[in-house]
């Protein structure tokens, strides 16, 4: 949530965000997507009609017939690629999320038991004061 990401002692990761467009961009950008791949199929029908009879229609229209394969492939992947890409990040948030959860839980449990591990780092403190460190002299290797 935006409180935790507010919370400097929780470091939490931001989950992705599929586009910084607004909202209504992002829907007209699938329309326009879903109109692309109707009118694509919608030729495709019409050059097909001419390719049972093995025509090959002159000039643009040839031409149109001859790329006809690279305008569907376009309008295919024009929906394909931001469907993968939403699939892709929806899992990734998800991950995301019980990572943040994770991150909670162990502050929760660390505000609780705060008494016990502070006296544990003390402790370890203590403990690293009183060991020598090999090496540290002036005379040693």
């Amino acid at each position: 949530s935006d409180a935790d990401v507010d919370d400097p002692t929780l470091l939490t990761e931001r989950e992705y965000k599929f586009s910084l467009a607004s909202s209504i961009q992002t829907i007209l950008a699938g329309g326009l997507g879903v109109v692309n791949l109707g009118g694509a199929l919608y030729l495709g029908n019409l050059l097909g009609q001419y390719a049972l009879y093995g025509v090959r229609l002159p000039s643009y229209m040839g031409l149109v017939q001859q790329f006809f394969p690279l305008l569907l492939a376009y309008a295919v992947l024009f929906n394909a690629i931001p469907l993968v890409r939403n699939i892709w990040l929806s899992r990734q948030n998800v991950k995301i999320q019980q990572r943040n959860e994770v991150r909670r839980s162990w502050k929760t449990l660390l505000e609780q038991k705060a008494g016990s591990v502070k006296r544990k780092m003390m402790a370890a403190a203590r403990m690293g004061k009183k060991l020598k460190q090999l090496g540290a002299g002036g005379r040693d290797i």
